[in-house]
């Protein structure tokens, strides 16, 4: 009885369920509210079940964002440590 969160396809019990965390929502308040001044969004997640050609493709999209992380990081690590020598 379960569908693919993401593409909606039907998912036989026999078949294999992933659960991903995927957005599931997002918010957007006001200038002036209860909590806080100013405009300020949220977004909400949580694990959803997906078929295997979505959740491959999640997977994938998640190892290409941690990598461009870790380049930017590498980066900065190796500008400030040129700096640092340039003294």
């Amino acid at each position: 009885m379960a569908n693919c969160y993401v593409c909606g396809v039907y998912l036989p019990p026999h078949e294999p369920h992933y659960r991903r965390e995927v957005p599931t929502g997002r918010s957007v308040g006001g200038w002036v509210s209860r909590r806080s001044y100013g405009a300020g969004s949220r977004a909400y997640y949580g694990l959803r079940t997906l078929c295997a050609t979505c959740a491959a493709a999640k997977d994938a999209h998640d190892r290409a964002v941690g990598r461009a992380v870790g380049i930017i990081v590498l980066i900065v690590v190796v500008i400030v440590a040129l700096g640092y020598l340039a003294r």
